[in-house]
């Protein structure tokens, strides 16, 4: 090698810029970077909406409960059938059937409600009793549900008593 051609390959390498190859290194690191914050967006924001729609269930469900306690304990005496309750049913009318579609931001939700029992008198007055010490106690126990998300499969319940 001559001193020429040396002098010529140290002034090569002195040159101030990048290769092809640490560009394309560079970028492929930038990328994974850029996907790896994309995805935990989308999956915090995923979970941030899964749980508000879960609350505005919950929400829903205590509406509906709240609004079978106003009516009271003896709304449920001439019911017949123990299990889903027609919307709306109070004793001696029944007006629409559940299940009940509200729809919110959106998203619709459907509300059903059910009754559950132990005892039965007349075979017409369905109801939970319960004896403790002698006392017994009677009441209904409603449950209310409430579905959403594709095909309602996402489901919310809760439970009320309505004391005799």
């Amino acid at each position: 090698m001559t001193p020429a051609l040396i002098a010529g390959m140290k002034a090569r390498r002195s040159r101030s810029g990048m290769t092809l190859l640490e560009v394309a290194v560079a970028s492929i690191v930038m990328v994974i970077i850029a996907l790896g914050g994309a995805s935990y967006y989308y999956f915090v924001r995923w979970g941030q909406i899964r749980k508000s729609q879960e609350q505005m269930a919950r929400n829903l469900a205590e509406v509906e409960l709240e609004r079978w306690r106003e009516t009271g304990y003896t709304a449920l005496q001439g019911y017949t059938t123990p299990a889903v309750i027609p919307y709306g049913y109070v004793f001696g009318t029944n007006t629409q059937a559940y299940p009940k579609d509200v729809t919110v931001d959106g998203l619709t939700y459907r509300i059903t409600a059910s009754m559950l029992y132990n005892t039965s008198t007349s075979g017409s007055n369905y109801r939970w009793e319960d004896t403790t010490g002698g006392v017994t106690y009677r009441y209904r126990r409603l449950v209310i549900t409430v579905g959403y998300g594709s095909s309602y499969t996402t489901t919310t319940s809760m439970e009320g008593r309505i004391g005799e």
